[in-house]
C-alpha cells in the first residue's frame, strides 16, 4: 500500500484481514480496533483525510502531552502501538512481531546543522527521549523546506518559517506548540553559531529579535 493515498476505514479495512491472517487473537484484534478509533477521532476532529506516518506519529505526540513516552499509562502504550502496527502495514504491506525503530537522519547541509544542534544540547543534559522529541520535530522542518526546495539554511527566510507553521493546523495544539519551540531554539542556535564563527555551513544570520513576525531571536 506504499505510495498510494488512503482513508483511515481503507488501511483499516486491509490491516484487520492481514492480521486474521496472521492469526492474531480475537482479543488483539479488538484491542487494535479500539486503539484506530480513537485514531480516527483524531483524525475528524483535525479534519484530515488521509492517512500517513506522520498522522500516526502526530497523534502519538499528542496522547503524550507534554510528557515522556514512559508516563503513559498501559492501555495508551497499546494504542501507541497498534497505531505503530497500522503504519507498518501501510508502508510494508506486511507487519513484523516488534515494529523497528524509525531511523531519523537528517541528511544534507540542513540536516547537519540540526544533528549538530541536537548535539549540542545533549552537551547540556537533555535526555534520550528528549533526544529523540527533537529528531521527530526537526525532520518534520526538514521535510517541510525540502519539498520547497530549500537546502540551505541561507536559504531560510522568516517567509517560509511563517509559511511552515501555518501548514501545521492540522496539528494539535500542544504538539504544534512544541514544535514550534524546537524550531525557534534551533534557529536560535544557528544565529548565535553564526555570530560565534562556529556555525559549518556558513550560515546566514536570520532577523536578531524584534525584526521577524513570528520566531525572534
Amino acid at each position: 500500500m506504499n505510495g498510494n493515498k488512503l482513508t483511515l476505514e481503507q488501511l483499516v479495512a486491509g490491516a484487520t484481514v492481514y492480521l486474521g491472517k496472521l492469526n492474531y487473537s480475537e482479543s488483539r484484534l479488538n484491542q487494535c480496533n479500539s486503539a484506530w478509533n480513537h485514531l480516527k477521532c483524531f483524525m475528524s476532529k483535525h479534519e484530515i483525510a488521509y492517512y500517513t506516518a506522520s498522522v500516526g506519529e502526530a497523534f502519538i505526540y499528542d496522547m503524550m502531552g507534554n510528557g515522556p513516552f514512559q508516563d503513559l499509562t498501559r492501555w495508551e502504550k497499546q494504542i501507541a502501538s497498534c497505531v505503530n502496527v497500522l503504519t507498518e502495514f501501510m508502508e510494508t504491506d506486511s507487519v513484523k512481531f516488534k515494529r523497528s525503530k524509525v531511523s531519523r537522519e537528517l541528511s544534507g547541509p540542513i540536516g547537519l546543522t540540526m544533528r549538530e544542534y541536537i548535539q549540542h544540547r545533549k552537551e547540556l543534559g537533555i535526555s534520550i527521549s528528549t533526544e529523540d522529541e527533537y529528531r521527530y520535530h526537526l525532520e518534520q522542518v526538514l521535510n517541510y523546506l525540502g519539498s520547497k526546495s530549500i537546502n540551505t539554511v541561507s536559504q531560510i527566510s522568516n517567509c517560509i518559517i511563517i509559511d511552515y507553521a501555518n501548514s501545521m493546523g492540522f496539528a494539535p495544539a500542544n504538539t504544534r506548540s512544541r514544535n514550534l519551540s524546537i524550531l525557534k531554539g534551533y534557529l536560535r542556535y544557528l544565529y548565535e553559531s553564526n555570530k560565534r564563527g562556529n556555525c559549518k555551513t556558513k550560515c546566514k544570520p536570520l532577523p536578531p529579535r524584534g525584526q521577524g513576525p513570528l520566531l525572534h531571536y
